[in-house]
């Protein structure tokens, strides 16, 4: 009987002890649990702040990508205007240059035109030059026959510039009377000569001709003198 309560008693202890250690692992269960919970909250919190942030971030990044864009298309719009104001200064440069080559076309042209112009007057410069020469020429063989025609056919000339007539007079014409005036007067009118004479003589239209054709009034004056002596 003693033995049987004595294993009872025993029984007991060990049910006791089984049901201390069980109330340990609930414990400690429970302790497992509270820690665990704790870390997940933390867990969640961090994972709340992370995405938070990585959120904060995608917006930043979403942001910048905008502004990279609206830069990027700003830049775009920039450079097509910079290409068309490009192609307007380079047409313009275009237009200058041929416009510049024209000039200069202009100016070659020009400088041709001077130059054969330069060398036309110097031509006429010497043929100019003959001319004078020779004209002197002819007025100082002029003179000599003018003072040969005074001295020795009596003859006086005087100009009528209000008409640009000369009058040529003649004296020691004729022998029976060399005091008679024989007169010769010569209009120049558009380079061409008009003569007329007093007296009149005959075939004077044929002499004029003859006198334009050749300018040699010298010789114009020679020939009407032998016809004036002729009338004798």
């Amino acid at each position: 009987m003693a033995s049987v309560k004595a294993e009872t008693n025993f029984f007991k202890l060990d049910l006791d002890c089984i049901f201390r250690e069980i109330d340990d692992d609930q414990q400690a269960i429970a302790d497992l649990q509270a820690a665990a919970c704790g870390k997940l909250h933390e867990r969640c919190q961090e994972f709340v702040i992370m995405n938070k942030k990585y959120r904060d971030q995608e917006v930043a990044l979403e942001k910048n990508i905008e502004r990279l864009q609206r830069e990027f298309q700003a830049a775009c719009g920039d450079n097509q205007r910079n290409q068309h104001k490009a192609a307007l200064l380079s047409s313009e440069l275009a237009s200058i240059q041929l416009a510049l080559k024209e000039e200069e076309n202009k100016k070659a042209r020009k400088e041709q035109c001077l130059a054969e112009a330069l060398s036309e007057v110097a031509e006429k410069q010497r043929i100019l030059d003959d001319i004078t020469t020779e004209n002197k020429d002819r007025e100082a063989t002029a003179g000599l026959g003018v003072h040969l025609f005074e001295q020795h056919l009596g003859l006086s000339i005087c100009k009528l510039s209000s008409t640009n007539t000369t009058v040529f007079s003649f004296t020691k014409v004729q022998r029976a009377d060399p005091s008679r005036v024989f007169k010769v007067s010569v209009t120049l009118k558009n380079k061409l000569y008009e003569v007329t004479t007093d007296p009149q003589i005959p075939d004077l239209p044929r002499l004029q001709q003859r006198l334009n054709e050749t300018n040699n009034l010298l010789g114009f004056l020679g020939k009407v003198r032998k016809i004036f002596k002729k009338m004798e």
